[in-house]
């Protein structure tokens, strides 16, 4: 390749035709028919004489992010090679040529980093000339290199190169080599007209610090350890973030392992979760600890958000063995998806009674922090944690249709949860309940901790929250009510003396054999969250 002078040339037909004329003159200042040959310049010979054809573009396209490719036929005499005959415009911003270099039939631009998913515009303008090339349009970046995380190897940054696989209003869509993604056209048609708009209007504005307008999905192979991942970093500049030794792609994107997700972006599931995820990155202080079971919590009530049900987080709730010993609402294991789902249960109850799915919004906009959302509740439910959290286990076992023991119409469990005998009362965590059945006529506790709650719930659905309680053929609730996720030691739920043998349980569908489903979902790689990325790797390895 040889990179050509830089000059004032005009563009190739006006400059074949500009010659033409001048050989003619020369031959007949007259203007009559001369005889001065032409051929190696363009224009009419005469006699008939072949002349090569005046320089034409057949094709413009971006083969990389940061190049622009123009294909011409006919003469290549006077191609303009000063940067300044190609201005490259868009709705989102032009694009800077820097350097203009020539290859035979090819002319290549070297340009600032394009704005994936645009479309560009091309005018071929030298000083001087008249002639009108607008609408010659492209696709920017039919490739584009990405940084990405090496779960099998600390979380290292490893740059791959992905191909532009489809481009729709808010997103853009890129594979690497090796994977191929069946739903491209499915996904483009989903994220725009329902993930998208639903989850800017319920928890907030899409941010475009890379201003193409465009959410970037990444197709790319995990070897089995995550289905979708969100990386924060990607919001920081590039210098920021390396002086921490990570990268930063400086884009609004989400990475998906398409083999991990049956070959597809998925956005019926992975998407609306890991889109939440981006969406809280702007809402709460990068720098921060993640609250786990806000942020995990709620973008599981993003896929109920977006389309109208989350039926794996229900299924999972009532068949989860976890559940059924208890596991705390807040201190978070990080890799099991029963606490996922019992947090995307207790969040859907409260914006059940905030008034409905406007209310996941107003939670959203909460910091998590346990504290914080006793005040918040009580300001306005007029309760405290405790209260609402024993409401939500209430409301999973009664369903009544409204009121504080009901979901408002925001879900329909349609079974009773699972529970533990009534005589076999596990230790509990704070912010920890379990449901007990087997109870029988008026019963008394003994021996549970400080800050153990006691329910009674009996066949009817009417409640007792003092002793003795009566529980017959309904289920008692325990709860250890400490508001301090900070404390790591259990107290005992107590002894219930009174108890009939417990019933088998109705029977129920198995829960699909294999890794539990936290594994699709890591927490947001960031240098705060390592030791909970750590954890979560250690459990879900695949």
């Amino acid at each position: 390749m040889t990179r050509m002078r830089a000059s004032s040339l005009l563009p190739l037909p006006l400059m074949m035709a500009a010659l033409a004329a001048c050989g003619d003159d020369e031959a007949d200042p007259t203007g009559g028919g001369g005889t001065g040959t032409t051929a190696s310049t363009g224009g009419e010979g005469g006699a008939g004489g072949e002349v090569t054809p005046a320089g034409d573009i057949a094709s413009v396209s971006a083969p990389t992010r940061t190049q622009v490719q123009i294909d011409v036929t006919g003469s290549m005499a006077t191609a303009p090679v000063e940067a300044a005959a190609y201005q490259i415009t868009s709705e989102h911003g032009p694009l800077v040529v820097t350097a203009v270099s020539v290859d035979g039939q090819r002319i290549l631009l070297e340009t600032e980093k394009q704005k994936l998913g645009v479309t560009y515009e091309l005018v071929v303008a030298a000083p001087g000339s008249d002639l009108d090339l607008e609408g010659d349009s492209f696709l920017a970046a039919d490739t584009a290199a990405f940084w990405t995380s090496d779960f099998g190897n600390n979380f290292a940054a490893v740059e791959v190169t992905a191909k532009r696989v489809g481009v729709g209003e808010h997103v853009v869509l890129y594979a690497i080599d090796g994977v191929s993604p069946t739903d491209t056209a499915e996904t483009i048609q989903v994220f725009d007209e329902t993930v998208f708009p639903a989850e800017i209007e319920l928890l907030h504005a899409a941010p475009d610090r890379d201003e193409n307008g465009r959410i970037v999905l990444l197709g790319l192979d995990g070897d089995g350890f995550y289905a979708g991942y969100f990386n924060p970093l990607d919001s920081l500049p590039a210098e920021t973030v390396e002086q921490w030794g990570y990268k930063s792609n400086e884009m609004e994107m989400l990475y998906i392992s398409i083999p991990d997700t049956q070959g597809k972006f998925d956005p019926w599931g992975v998407i609306p979760h890991e889109f939440s995820h981006l969406l809280y990155n702007e809402e709460h202080d990068i720098s921060s600890e993640d609250w786990s079971w806000h942020n995990e919590g709620l973008a599981e009530c993003a896929v109920k958000a977006v389309h109208g049900s989350n039926d794996t987080a229900t299924y999972w709730f009532l068949n989860s063995p976890d559940l059924a010993t208890g596991k705390s609402l807040v201190q978070w294991e990080y890799a099991n998806y029963a606490q996922y789902v019992q947090a995307y249960v207790f969040w859907t109850y409260v914006a059940g009674r905030l008034g409905g799915v406007a209310g996941y919004g107003q939670l959203f906009d909460q910091s998590g922090d346990p504290a914080a959302m006793d005040a918040f509740f009580q300001a306005e439910l007029g309760q405290s944690f405790a209260d609402v959290q024993l409401d939500m286990m209430t409301a999973a076992w009664v369903e009544a249709p409204t009121g504080p023991h009901g979901f408002n119409g925001m879900l329909t469990l349609g079974a009773d949860p699972q529970s533990s005998s009534i005589d076999s009362m596990p230790a509990l965590s704070p912010f920890e309940a379990v449901f007990l059945t087997g109870a029988s006529g008026a019963i008394t506790p003994a021996g549970q901790g400080p800050d153990v709650r006691i329910r009674g719930i009996d066949s009817s659905g009417a409640i007792t929250d003092a002793a003795p309680f009566n529980a017959d053929g309904g289920v008692m609730i325990v709860l250890n009510a400490l508001q301090d996720p900070g404390e790591m030691t259990t107290q005992p739920g107590g002894s219930f003396p009174a108890a009939l043998p417990v019933p088998p349980p109705s029977p129920r569908a198995a829960l699909a054999a294999g890794r539990d489903p936290a594994w699709r979902h890591p927490p947001p790689i960031k240098p705060a969250n390592k030791r909970l990325l750590d954890r979560w790797l250690a459990r879900t390895r695949p």
